[in-house]
């Protein structure tokens, strides 16, 4: 078999390229959250999600272009057509010479060295070590070089973690369209499964901007993330000093102490500390707010350690039992101060951060300020809140719901987006950030049309219409990088973004609003017409009812119903039936009966802000959307 060139280790990409200068790309998107099943970044399709599409060229020039990528692929996946070896830490990948060579300049120089004899096959491969780089990278890279595209392992959900050792790799075997494909990947979906992954590998690649951005994400996180067992034990010490010494770090202090405790019994019992629990956590406890832990905690995990005086603990008790009367002064204080904001939470797959309420915020709340509507008769009409705006359309408005506004909540100022189909009687719902996603409505002759506007432009797409027409007065949500709404024929449709395809699941029996579990991205919550409330699991394929209520939800009138996400990854509804609002909790499955409520008649517009904790409310014949927070 042949053999590589030995040229100087300094020309050569194959050696460590450790006197590569190069600049990093800066890098675009906010910290966030996702999900599910691998996902595939195409350089171009992601582009333009940010920015304005540009034309297509002639269709027969798109053609051309997936059937070469298509034979791409599959000469790539074939093994007897890969004529060269790269072993990268014990591990093979095979690859094409002459594709390479196509890509890289620098490849090109290496694989038609001279010194490589006689002709390439399958049987006699050309064998090439590669040192200092990561198999996954490695592998990443192979494949773009073949296909043009990046296809990132489920584990990680983006790319994000790894942009700075691609891009390495990018400019040490000079590919520049792999740094412009880079750009392009969404770099938004931080969650808690793959968080510990994310921060290891920020770490190896010294990626100090995702490291912070995990830290954030904890950080708000931290009530839910701190109960994770697996989460937990595998922190490194220094990280969860770090976080416990924060001000932001938003957890109730029997959570931490629970945490605390798990983390140095966990390292004990693996055999990596020979001392006492004690002794493993004593530099964690002057961090928690020991005023605020409950008396059994006080008790059972606080007491035992014996780095608190008992003195305090009694001093603790009393404070508790009568906080009128007894000084606060009198206790040592914490070195971390309570966290002055929200808590907020971050949900998967690029969803934008996430303020939650307590049951108490929910059941009693009040109108503290307004927004204008542009159209007062909500009959027959929808509207969703996201990124600053108010989507709402009116079917009554003398263009059938041919247009949609969007309205400024801070201004007040509204932008007429035409539509290419009435929306009469059905509702927009978002994705969390990117885009705002229409239907057609059923009445009369109207069609299947389907599309989305860009929160960044106002911009509409038309996409792929629906295998039927829309199960009137019922609503849609995003959930699990898909749009789902019901049809006219009783059944659930999924859109798949990614594919750009439509395909229908179960049967239903009426009509019903849709909506996404921000904790939960196999679930919907579906609140029929009728008296019941169901969940959809979506690998199950099957609805499970949640809970019968007392009260007649009716759709004919087009009354509202929308989700709130409480603080420990439960969920409260809000529902408006037989003139009065109720409020469910998933934690406990009941109602609660609430107060502070805006009234509202047939064809009312509510619906919650997650970004901002804000709900809106808009009766018809209203000129304004009310406000409140609980």
């Amino acid at each position: 078999m042949g053999s590589a060139s030995s040229a100087s280790a300094a020309a050569n990409p194959l050696i460590p390229a450790t006197a590569r200068p190069g600049r990093r790309t800066r890098r675009r998107g906010a910290p966030g959250a996702p999900a599910a099943p691998p996902v595939e970044s195409r350089p171009t399709y992601r582009k333009q999600e940010g920015k304005k599409k540009k034309k297509k060229d002639k269709a027969a020039t798109d053609q051309e272009h997936t059937f070469s990528l298509t034979n791409l692929k599959a000469m790539y996946s074939d093994a007897m057509l890969c004529d060269v070896v790269f072993t990268v830490q014990g591990q093979d990948f095979l690859g094409i010479r002459s594709v390479m060579a196509l890509q890289s300049p620098v490849l090109r120089g290496i694989l038609f060295s001279p010194e490589v004899k006689g002709p390439l096959s399958a049987t006699n491969r050309l064998m090439i070590p590669i040192e200092e780089a990561d198999p996954l990278v490695f592998k990443l890279f192979l494949d773009f070089l073949h296909t043009g595209q990046i296809s990132i392992p489920c584990r990680f959900i983006s790319g994000r973690s790894l942009i700075p050792a691609l891009l390495d790799m990018s400019r040490r075997f000079e590919v520049p369209s792999l740094t412009e494909a880079l750009g392009g990947l969404k770099e938004d979906d931080i969650d808690a499964d793959n968080i510990l992954n994310l921060m290891l590998l920020a770490k190896r690649y010294g990626d100090v901007e995702l490291l912070e951005d995990c830290m954030h994400f904890i950080k708000y996180f931290a009530d839910v993330m701190f109960k994770d067992k697996n989460f937990i034990v595998g922190l490194p010490k220094e990280v969860l000093t770090m976080l416990l010494a924060s001000d932001e770090l938003g957890a109730k202090e029997d959570t931490l102490v629970n945490a605390i405790v798990r983390w140095g019994q966990f390292k004990i019992d693996s055999g990596e500390e020979k001392m006492e629990l004690s002794e493993v956590v004593k530099d964690f406890i002057p961090f928690v707010r020991l005023p605020l832990v409950s008396g059994a905690i006080l008790n059972n995990l606080i007491a035992p350690l014996g780095l608190v005086e008992e003195e305090q603990i009694l001093k603790i008790l009393c404070y508790q039992i009568d906080k009128k009367n007894y000084r606060t002064a009198v206790i040592v204080p914490a070195a971390r101060k309570k966290p002055k904001m929200k808590r907020i939470l971050k949900k998967k797959a690029g969803v934008k951060a996430l303020i939650s309420k307590s049951l108490e915020n929910m059941i009693s709340i009040s109108v503290d300020g307004s927004v204008a509507a542009p159209y007062a008769q909500t009959h027959d009409g929808g509207a969703c809140v996201v990124g600053g705006y108010i989507f709402a359309h009116y079917g009554n408005d003398g263009s059938g719901g041919n247009r949609i506004y969007a309205i400024d909540i801070e201004s007040g100022a509204s932008t007429m987006v035409d539509l290419p189909f009435p929306t009469h009687g059905s509702y927009p719902c978002h994705d969390g950030g990117n885009y705002v996603y229409v239907f057609e409505d059923s009445d009369s002759a109207h069609g299947n049309g389907f599309g989305r506007i860009a929160i960044d432009g106002l911009t509409f797409e038309r996409l792929p219409d629906a295998p039927a027409q829309h199960l009137r007065y019922s609503s849609c949500c995003v959930q699990g990088r898909s749009f789902w709404k019901l049809t006219s024929d009783y059944r659930v449709a999924q859109f798949d973004i990614d594919a750009g395809t439509w395909s229908t699941k179960a049967s239903v029996s009426n009509p019903g609003i849709l909506m996404a579990d921000p904790y939960n991205e196999d679930i919907i919550w579906v609140q029929f017409q009728g008296q019941d409330l169901s969940r959809f699991s979506i690998s199950e394929n099957t609805f499970t009812t949640a809970s019968t209520t007392g009260t007649y939800f009716n759709l004919g009138a087009n009354y509202p119903c929308f989700l709130v996400p409480g603080e420990d990854g439960n969920v409260f509804i809000a529902s408006f039936a037989s003139s009065a609002w109720n409020v469910f909790d998933s934690s406990t499955s009941t109602w609660h009966a609430v107060s502070g409520y805006p009234g509202v008649v047939e064809g009312g517009q509510c619906m919650y802000d997650s970004e901002s904790g804000r709900m809106y409310f808009q009766s018809s014949g209203g000129i304004t959307f009310n406000c409140a927070e609980g």
